[in-house]
């Protein structure tokens, strides 16, 4: 399980960091996420007409411990949770599949290398 963890991560942040430009930018949809994170770290409530979105706040209430810190931090605690994924395929894998662990070890590494998972996994969007 460290394994898949690990090369998940490395993968992750191999891409986070060679790939995009500016890890500090935000861009799209980033800046409506961060800014209601920031409003739910200024201590409102996200259950609130004046809070600043109407768009999804799970990910809001995630990062918003990190919110003071750079984005660059916030993408990269991203890769970290997302990097968690392909141990819960082999788990769901085993369980729901009942698959061995050898067979339920290659939709996990087949994730780890899924072009979108590695895309997004970075990316501060619902």
């Amino acid at each position: 399980m460290l394994a898949i963890l690990a090369l998940s991560i490395l993968v992750r942040i191999v891409f986070l960091e060679f790939y995009w430009i500016d890890t500090n930018a935000a861009w799209d949809d980033e800046p409506v996420s961060i800014s209601v994170a920031e409003y739910i770290r200024s201590g409102n409530s996200w259950i609130s007409k004046d809070a600043p979105s109407t768009r999804p706040i799970l990910l809001s209430v995630l990062i918003s411990p990190l919110v003071e810190l750079s984005n660059h931090t916030i993408r990269v605690s991203l890769v970290l949770i997302s990097s968690f994924t392909p141990i819960l395929i082999f788990y769901l894998s085993k369980k729901a599949f009942g698959f061995s662990d050898i067979q339920a070890l290659l939709p996990s590494v087949i994730w780890i290398f899924y072009p979108p998972a590695i895309w997004y996994s970075g990316l501060i969007l619902t």
